[in-house]
């Protein structure tokens, strides 16, 4: 299932640096993150709102403290904050 998780500031990452996108898109397939950037014009199966959130594709465990001594982090990495917030917003529209 392709997912599109859109309006919200996304961490995208260029290769060089970490850069803010606001209003940006992150789409994932199963675990994998397939775009992150301002627009996609493919084909989903589902959309998230994530207006007022940020979205941090690549982070695997927020907990940690990242950039503390390491390499920059990549949005490559397949499971994702984006992941996550799919999954809670899942289970929120299955409450009564």
């Amino acid at each position: 299932m392709r997912t599109l998780i859109q309006g919200g500031d996304v961490v995208g990452f260029d290769g060089n640096e970490h850069r803010l996108i606001r209003d940006g898109v992150v789409v994932f397939e199963d675990a994998t993150i397939v775009a992150v950037g301002r627009t996609y014009a493919g084909p989903v199966d589902r959309r998230i709102d994530a207006r007022g959130m940020l979205i941090c594709p690549g982070f695997i465990n927020t907990h940690v403290h990242v950039g503390i001594g390491s390499k920059p982090l990549s949005s490559s990495v397949a499971t994702s904050t984006a992941l996550m917030l799919a999954r809670r917003s899942e289970a929120a529209s299955t409450r009564p």
